[in-house]
């Protein structure tokens, strides 16, 4: 089962981890081009003072090239019963 707790499917593993101690910095691509990253993400993170720094969505490759990533979340819009997952 998948429990989020109302945070989201990606953001409360975020959320998770920064309230155990495990998580340095978020990095918060702005999701163009609705900007949910940079409106909701950004918000939520602020709001939980969390570390986070919002970045342009094609910034994110050269985080990956510093070595700057330990981990990947990636939300989903729908996940039906039997684990497939839908996004916009």
């Amino acid at each position: 089962s998948l429990v989020s707790g109302g945070e989201g499917t990606a953001f409360a593993v975020a959320l998770e981890a920064h309230r155990a101690g495990r998580l340095r910095r978020l990095w918060v691509d702005e999701t163009r081009p609705l900007l949910q990253g940079a409106r909701l993400t950004a918000y939520e993170a602020a709001r939980n003072d969390m570390a986070y720094t919002l970045l342009t969505d094609n910034a994110a490759g050269s985080l990956f090239a510093a070595g700057e990533v330990d981990a990947v979340l990636i939300g989903a819009d729908r996940i039906a019963a039997d684990g497939s997952v839908a996004n916009k």
